[in-house]
């Protein structure tokens, strides 16, 4: 999967026609961390928001210097 911005939300839509819940895995680093369930609602859509969940494994580093790409 590509890249994601944490600080915004970030949705998973899914629809799954016939069914009465969706399961979402997510993975980090190649690792099972979370397993979510959620039921569909009557048009048989599902939506996961997983960005606060993803922050949990970020580290953030500041070492009162800016970095920059431009020169």
């Amino acid at each position: 999967m590509a890249n994601i911005l944490l600080r915004s939300p970030h949705y998973i839509p899914l629809n799954r026609a016939g069914a009465s819940y969706a399961t979402l895995e997510l993975t980090v680093n190649g690792l099972l961390r979370y397993t979510i369930t959620n039921n569909l609602d009557a048009s048989d859509n599902v939506l996961f928001e997983i960005s606060e969940l993803c922050r949990d494994y970020l580290d953030v580093v500041y070492d009162g210097t800016y970095n920059s790409l431009v020169s």
